[in-house]
Order: structure tokens, then sequence, then C-alpha cells
């Protein structure tokens, strides 16, 4: 969810399965970005798998799973995030609580725990969600301040903005996400996201695909495919 979704194939395709029949209320449009409130007593699931085309070849997968404790109150957590290709290794799980501030405004904090050599590190991001939609257009945008515990100076300001377009109401929407960052005293980054979103069952489950073009500003530009799935039923 959220450079922040990957998941194994068969995970996918399982979680695909079981919740194609069951109802629920959308909650991916563009990759990175969170939207509005899940809803209490409402369970997202996101599967995601990333694929880095150049300069090198690595595949990657997260679980990101949320609940709605009350209609003002949900939670997120990233249960695994690993990469499987060209090696096995864990690179972080985070938990994100969220609170709505009204009209779609949405305040959240992420404590992220990833996985370094040697031991790990601990990043803090107080966030801001925003969403509107209709039936025709909708925009996201997320304000994300990261602060790694251990190296404060390596703060990392970011946004992530992704309007778009419904094609088709309940059958077809299409995105272009643009995510700007930069970290205190060293680079400024742009990444440019293109995808569309195919949905099923009046638009409560959605399968999604983006094309990442990242490190536009470098000058060496990198481009990877994202697939993720994005589905909210009511246990």
């Amino acid at each position: 969810m959220c450079s922040r979704g990957y998941s194994t194939a068969a995970c996918s395709i399982f979680t695909i399965i079981l919740l194609v029949t069951m109802p629920g209320r959308p909650f991916g449009y563009s990759f990175n970005a969170y939207n509005e409130m899940i809803g209490a007593g409402k369970l997202t699931v996101i599967p995601a798998t990333y694929f880095s085309l150049t300069p090198s070849f690595e595949a990657s997968a997260e679980f990101v799973i949320g609940y709605g404790i009350t209609p003002a109150f949900d939670l997120f957590a990233d249960i695994v995030t690993f990469t499987y290709a060209p090696e096995l290794r864990c690179s972080q799980v985070w938990i994100m609580p969220r609170f709505d501030l009204g009209w779609n405004n949405i305040a959240a904090l992420q404590i992220m725990f990833e996985n370094e050599v040697p031991g790990f590190s601990v990043s803090i991001a107080p966030q801001y969600h925003f969403f509107y939609e209709n039936d025709i257009v909708f925009i996201e945008f997320n304000a994300i301040v990261t602060v790694p515990v251990s190296a404060p100076a390596d703060t990392v300001v970011e946004a992530i903005v992704a309007p778009g377009w419904k094609v088709s109401k309940n059958a077809l929407h299409l995105f272009l996400e643009l995510d700007p960052s930069y970290t205190f005293g060293s680079r400024f980054e742009v990444t440019l996201l293109p995808g569309m979103c195919i949905c099923f069952a009046r638009n409560t489950h959605q399968i999604c695909v983006g094309i990442p073009f990242s490190d536009i500003t470098s000058g060496t530009l990198n481009m990877g495919v994202s697939i993720w799935y994005a589905g909210t039923f009511r246990l």
C-alpha cells in the first residue's frame, strides 16, 4: 500500500478468491496513497508485488491489512515486506493508526521497523491523508514526514498526489500518481506512477497495475511494475 505494498503470488490469488464473493467497500486506487477511513467493523486486505526492471531486476512483496475500530479510528499494519529475488530477505514491518478529523481529512502516525545489517532501525512518520471523489474523478493526497530515530538528520519529507478518472464508474479507473520527496541535506527525488484499476462487484474489489518511473530527477530513470489487490469486507 504505500512503496508500501508486496506479497507472494499464491497469497494474492488466495485472497482474491476468498474476498471476491464478500460484500465490502473499496480502499485501493493509486499504489502508495491512503484515502478515506475504512469504516467500523470492516477489514481491508491489500496484498501486492513489485518488480524492479531497471537498472537491475528485483522482486519484492508485501501484505498489508487494515481494520476499522470505530468510524473515526482505524489501524493499518504491514504484516511483512520482503524481497524474494534475486535473494530472499525480510525488509520491514510497520503499524499505522489513523484518526478522522472530519470531511476526509485524516491524521496518521506510521511506525516502521526496517531490517538492516546489523540489527534493525526504527522510523516515525506523522502523516496527513485527504481523499475526494465523485462519479467521474477522484484525488488522493498524502503528506508525510519520515524521521529515522537513530539518524534524524536524514529526515525525508514526501508528498503523494494521485488524481484519477473513472472511465467506467464500477469497472475501470485510471490514475496518475506523482511522488516528490526530499531527504534533508541530500537529494530531491520524484517518482511518477501511471496505472489502472479493474473493479468488481460494484467497485468493492479492485485489481490494479502501475508502472513506476523512479529517480526521474537524477538523470538515471528506473522502471518497474506494481501489481496489487484491494478489497474491504465486513466481519
